[in-house]
């Protein structure tokens, strides 16, 4: 008797052991609906309730680094249109004190819809069958005794033999052709970039600035953002030499000695939001360049990966360079390095260096800056250009 009780007490301690060592398990669980290149995130608690406002961080690539981050609707839902094939994962963050996050794989493939939603009736394996089908028809009549054999019959035959047997051997011909291997696949349905990037700019009412410069910056209504803090506000800006997409070197302190510099870090080519910053950049490259500053964009992706990109949807008129390991990236303390518990995180950074070659203002996130009336706001005041305001009384 005493043994079995000894046993039970070991089973139940044991089993609230397991309880507390998954309460991460038991927080939430999660699905991944992906249609094409539209990913669908859906979060619930264990009874079935929608998990709402929940930290979500998406995770691609080899280098595993966030490329975005958001909260559950109030449906415990979140959307996301992926614009690179790969493998991906989602983090579901639960409480403090859970054993960790809720990890959801998923895979975007290289296929496009089309390709990947093919039915049997559409399929190489259909047109055989049909083929073989069509040509049995024609032996068929070719052999019949059945039909009258008058002149009108006979050649009746004759010609729906031969309509039959010229279609099986054109099904045959087509069974056995894939497309993709005659050329080049076309780009998958949803995932032209350059559209992406553009409604990302829609939905946040940015467009081309209008007017002259010095409208821009005399503008009452525009509420300026001021610097974040940061390690390397006001100090000197590490210098480094990177590659453009046409693999030339270009260094950082040889360009801020000509004129103040607009360091951009973003996540690359497959966050269309990082694509509709450089757009807007792009848009406004006049302005710009009339205070001579200039931009330099810092990604991980590599030269021949922009090179395919600028094929696609055109080059940006300012250098975009590669950072493959994202060791510029972590001087300028917007990318933490993967440890054995947490993958490695790059944030999204925009930095004014003078030509001091010092950093003058600062901002970085999960979420690009786009807001061009402040950077040629900051770029004048430190280029000593920036107009004094007037009162109707002066």
């Amino acid at each position: 008797m005493t043994h079995r009780i000894f046993f039970r007490t070991l089973a139940m301690a044991l089993v609230l052991f397991a309880v507390a060592m998954n309460k991460a398990a038991a927080e939430f669980k999660g699905d991944v609906n992906v249609s094409g290149s539209e990913v669908e995130v859906l979060v619930r608690h264990q009874d079935g309730r929608p998990a709402s406002d929940v930290t979500l961080r998406l995770f691609h690539g080899a280098q595993w680094t966030t490329i975005a981050s958001a909260r559950t609707d109030p449906r415990g839902r979140w959307r996301y249109l992926a614009t690179e094939p790969g493998l991906y994962e989602i983090y579901v963050e639960t409480p403090s004190g859970s054993a960790g996050p809720l990890r959801l794989p998923f895979e975007i493939n290289e296929e496009s819809d089309a390709a990947t939603t093919e039915s049997f009736f559409s399929g190489p394996l259909s047109r055989w069958i049909a083929a073989c089908a069509l040509l049995l028809a024609a032996a068929g009549l070719l052999r019949t005794t059945r039909l009258p054999s008058t002149a009108f019959f006979h050649g009746f035959r004759w010609l729906m033999a031969s309509a039959c047997m010229a279609a099986g051997v054109g099904l045959l011909v087509l069974g056995g052709w894939h497309p993709e291997s005659g050329g080049p696949p076309s780009p998958a349905t949803g995932k032209n970039l350059a559209a992406n990037a553009r409604e990302f700019l829609r939905s946040r009412n940015i467009a081309p600035l209008s007017g002259s410069l010095m409208s821009i910056l005399l503008d009452p209504k525009h509420e300026l953002i001021s610097t974040q803090s940061h390690a390397l506000l006001s100090q000197k800006a590490p210098d480094f030499t990177l590659r453009d997409h046409k693999e030339q070197p270009m260094r950082l302190s040889e360009r801020s000695s000509r004129g103040p510099v607009v360091l951009v870090f973003y996540l690359g080519y497959n966050c269309n939001h990082c694509v509709g910053q450089l757009f807007s950049l792009h848009d406004d490259m006049d302005r710009f360049r009339e205070l001579g500053a200039e931009i330099l964009a810092v990604s991980p992706d590599s030269p021949e990966k922009t090179r395919k990109r600028f094929a696609q949807y055109g080059p940006f008129a300012f250098p975009v360079l590669s950072d493959p390991e994202n060791k510029v990236a972590q001087q300028y303390g917007i990318y933490l390095p993967p440890t054995e518990k947490e993958a490695g995180e790059l944030q999204h950074g925009t930095f004014i260096i003078g030509r001091d070659g010092h950093v003058h203002w600062v901002q970085f996130g999960s979420e690009p800056f786009t807001d061009g009336r402040t950077l040629l706001r900051e770029l004048a005041r430190i280029e000593g250009r920036l107009p004094k305001l007037t009162s109707c009384a002066d």
